[in-house]
């Protein structure tokens, strides 16, 4: 004689911020285009790198070679650096200001986020 015993499993509760998706899972629906892998990154900023270079190298080395024709190579070299100088501290700048701002984003909408699914766990 076989006796069967009965189990008993609750199912696992979402935490209190993880709410279900349209279809009913707690798994987040993909929305927008399929992602690129890797390699197509890659390959895309290379493509996108090449094409930059062969847009900027062909006009630098005219005006190289008309300045070092009428013996201006010094004048050639300082703007040069004075342009590629100022590109890198606007550069920084930008870099710093968006970056900032976007940590700031993510602490207050964090702190946003924490506040509401306090109140959501104080009303249930």
């Amino acid at each position: 004689m076989l006796i069967e015993k009965q189990i008993h499993v609750e199912p696992s509760k979402p935490l209190a911020d993880d709410k279900p998706s349209g279809n009913g899972s707690h798994h987040p629906i993909r929305i927008g285009p399929p992602t690129v892998r890797r390699p197509m990154r890659l390959a895309i900023v290379g493509a996108i790198s090449l094409i930059a270079i062969l847009a900027f190298v062909p006009g630098s080395i005219q005006k190289w070679l008309w300045m070092r024709e009428v013996g201006y190579t010094g004048v050639f070299w300082t703007l040069f650096s004075v342009r590629w100088g100022l590109f890198g501290a606007a550069f920084v700048v930008a870099l710093l200001y968006l970056w900032i701002n976007l940590r700031l984003a993510a602490r207050n909408g964090d702190r946003r986020q924490r506040c509401r699914t306090k109140r959501r766990a104080e009303y249930a």
